[in-house]
């Protein structure tokens, strides 16, 4: 049989010893056959090398059955039922409770750690490659001593968190089900690879569903921080939904795939050679993203665990032989000498950025953005509701001057603080009058009516100051144009979707989506009309009303069950319109850079500046003059602010407040009542952090100019000032633009960013 590419490939006859082989390598054999006959000769051996690579995941094709649908179902109701017979009676038995109640508290922690080191002796004596007897009689007998470690460890755990039990019973399940639906949809498209496509087709599926999880977890994130910023309780629920999300997708990809065959076949993909385009300094910030998650924990433990399991193949005849020379295994050394070549200067100080973000956005925005608006909510309750508006106005607008700030809690606090003031002027005891199940006064959905006006001027209002004071101001930097990346694809695909006239869906997405401060900003740097960014802007409306309405049913929800449960729902509108938007946005950014690629490049590219590339060769740990401080100034940076993110996860660091409570409320009657122990020490770290990154950053400057002096001579001056295009300082001479060496000139290939 010939291949495409000329190769020959002989097919021996088919004999009664083959037919007897097991379903699965018969099945790879078929499938190389296939490849055979449609592919190239890499593929066919590929395949015939790697029977995972088949596809293979069920043992049938055929459509389920009416009875397999049933067992299914049965599977999924009798799940639940157990459960919730199970927990009722253990969890809350009156004996068991109080049995459980006078256990030891060491006693769960140390079942959880003994479970651990169980699992971790089971990986390196590589009990998973066990045989006969010893498979029987230790693997199996120890795997589940583990599990039922665990398993105890859970069911003492309910005396801490009574409503535990609940949670896993209908919460767990309901998320469950969509992850598993998503498993099913990436499982048939899997299948229908492995019968109509080549063996790539499978690792191109599990590459987009990890960059789309990704993707789709940074913006629910954004979104999620925005509506926290009115002290409403959803947001954590949305980011550890979204967290499981992300490590079950993960585990998908990795078990059904493996990451070595999608790291290979990645590079076949058009995102993959467009992120390849980018700079150095793009890909220092995804392994910053992945350091600073899980990999400043997930490295150490499995270099150590890969140190641990070749000591014992070393030294023990029951285990696999080593597979590598040194003191790691084939896959740990693989691993270290990848992360030999990173550049960790830049890579730590890009950890720090990361901690930053989420903490100005949990701290700030989540904590002190909704003790002010709870602060002027009550400081106004005596004015004139027309007084209490035009004060809210200039304050809200203050506030979207603020970068860091997104618009939705101004208009969640906005529908929060108008309706009070227009129901204290009818009725300046109206709380205390109104007991739950009476008639919302008509006064409410007044002051709904004006916090919706309101909010919506202040949002045209800010888009108009952010774009015509700020942005088009600053666009005449040359160094604020690179930092936005004006040469990209996706700036100019953005630009392009925004330059057109009226009212349509993308340019919509892009103005309501987008966060609402560098939006506008940006629209003024790329020098836009702004009649046309505010006729753009005005779909925000419907978006205003349910946050409005969300803040306004935070002054109901404790007169009765239906204002609360309206609350909720009225909060996640709000937030799934958020969401759309935003998603919307990222889609037709995405596609009118593909769509319109040639057009968009042949564009004359703008002035870019190489600052950056000069800062990141200077302060690179293996070039010649780097002192030992500032290493370990930035190391112990990231390690403070990382500290503070994950304590802010585990611990509870402030007390629940939302807009519509009063500072006497908390604790203490002060706003300090809000920070708890723990909310001091991640205060505390927060503050020492920045202050020592911002020292580094000092010394990274000044590093990168120097290194520009040294190299380019008079030149450096073009990169490191910041003055505008135009002015003396901003035009090189032609003498100094010929002395320019190559490594560092200004870039004017458009593909790259």
């Amino acid at each position: 049989m010939q291949l495409a590419d000329g190769t020959q490939i002989v097919r021996s006859p088919r004999s009664d010893t083959a037919m007897q082989q097991p379903a699965h390598l018969r099945h790879t054999q078929r499938t190389a056959q296939t490849a055979s006959e449609t592919g190239t000769a890499e593929e066919a051996s590929e395949t015939l090398s790697d029977p995972g690579a088949s596809g293979e995941l069920l043992a049938s094709s055929r459509p389920m059955g009416l009875g397999g649908h049933a067992l299914l179902l049965l599977a999924l109701l009798s799940g639940s039922a157990v459960g919730l017979l199970f927990f009722s009676l253990l969890g809350y038995g009156v004996e068991v409770y109080r049995a459980l109640a006078s256990v030891d508290w060491w006693l769960a922690p140390s079942l959880v750690v003994g479970a651990l080191l169980l699992l971790v002796a089971l990986y390196a004596l590589d009990a998973r490659y066990w045989k006969g007897a010893g498979r029987i009689a230790a693997y199996f007998p120890l795997l589940a001593a583990a599990a039922g470690s665990l398993g105890a460890a859970c069911l003492l755990g309910t005396k801490q968190y009574p409503y535990a039990p609940l949670l896993c019973v209908f919460l767990v399940p309901t998320l469950g089900a969509l992850l598993f639906a998503l498993l099913f949809y990436y499982l048939a498209k899997t299948m229908e690879a492995r019968d109509r496509g080549s063996s790539k087709t499978r690792a191109q599926w599990a590459i987009r569903l990890f960059l789309s999880s990704i993707i789709f977890f940074m913006a629910v994130t954004w979104c999620a921080a925005s509506v926290a910023g009115a002290g409403l309780g959803v947001a954590r629920t949305v980011e550890f939904a979204m967290l499981l999300f992300i490590v079950v997708t993960t585990a998908v990809v990795g078990n059904t795939v493996g990451w070595g065959r999608v790291g290979k076949t990645a590079q076949s993909l058009p995102i993959y050679r467009k992120l390849a385009s980018y700079s150095e300094g793009f890909w220092d910030y995804v392994k910053a993203f992945a350091l600073w998650g899980l990999g400043w924990l997930a490295i150490p433990t499995f270099l150590a665990l890969s140190a641990a399991n070749q000591a014992a193949r070393k030294a023990l005849p029951f285990t696999l032989p080593p597979d590598a020379p040194g003191l790691l295994t084939a896959h740990g050394a693989q691993l270290w000498a990848r992360l030999r070549t990173w550049h960790w200067a830049s890579v730590i100080s890009k950890t720090t950025f990361w901690s930053l973000l989420y903490l100005i956005l949990q701290v700030i925005v989540m904590q002190l953005v909704v003790v002010f608006f709870a602060f002027l909510n009550e400081a106004l309750s005596d004015f004139h509701t027309g007084v209490v508006c035009a004060i809210f106005a200039g304050v809200g607008l203050l506030m979207f001057m603020i970068p860091i700030i997104p618009g939705v809690p101004v208009y969640i606090a906005c529908g929060a603080v108008i309706p009070a003031s227009t129901m204290s002027q009818a009725n300046p005891d109206w709380s205390d009058d109104m007991e739950p199940g009476d008639e919302v006064p008509k006064e409410f959905w007044v002051g709904l009516v004006y916090a919706t006006l309101v909010g919506f001027a202040l949002k045209l209002t800010a888009v108009a100051l952010e774009q015509e004071l700020i942005g088009r101001q600053f666009g005449n930097y040359v160094a604020v144009r690179s930092f936005i990346r004006i040469n990209s694809l996706e700036m100019r695909a953005t630009r392009r979707i925004l330059r057109r006239p009226g009212i349509n869906t993308a340019k919509c997405a892009i103005l309501v989506g987008g966060p609402d401060w560098p939006t506008s900003v940006t629209t003024g740097i790329l020098k836009l009309n702004l009649l046309q960014m505010l006729l753009g802007t005005t779909p925000i409306l419907p978006l205003i009303a349910a946050s409005t309405a969300a803040g306004g049913m935070q002054l109901l929800k404790t007169k009765g069950d239906l204002y609360d449960s309206i609350t909720v729902i009225v909060t996640f509108l709000s937030f799934l319109a958020q969401t759309a938007s935003t998603l919307l946005a990222m889609y037709f950014i995405e596609r009118t850079s593909t769509q319109y690629a040639a057009e968009l490049a042949a564009e004359p590219p703008d002035e870019e500046a190489a600052f950056s590339k000069a800062q990141r060769d200077g302060t690179n740990w293996s070039s010649a003059g780097v002192p030992l401080w500032p290493k370990v100034t930035i190391i112990t940076s990231a390690l403070m602010l990382a500290g503070a993110c994950y304590l802010s996860v585990v611990a509870t660091c402030f007390e629940p407040f939302s807009v519509s409570q009063r500072i006497s409320d908390l604790p203490g009657g002060t706003v300090f009542g809000l920070v708890r122990p723990m909310g001091w020490v991640v205060i505390g770290l927060f503050v020492g952090g920045w202050v020592l990154r911002y020292i580094y950053r000092r010394w990274a400057v000044a590093r990168a100019r120097s290194w520009l002096r040294a190299s380019t001579g008079p030149r450096c001056d073009v990169y490191v000032s910041d003055s505008p295009v135009g002015s003396p300082t901003s035009s090189p001479s032609p003498a100094a633009s010929r002395a320019a060496p190559p490594d560092i000139s200004v870039s004017r290939d458009v593909s790259r960013v």
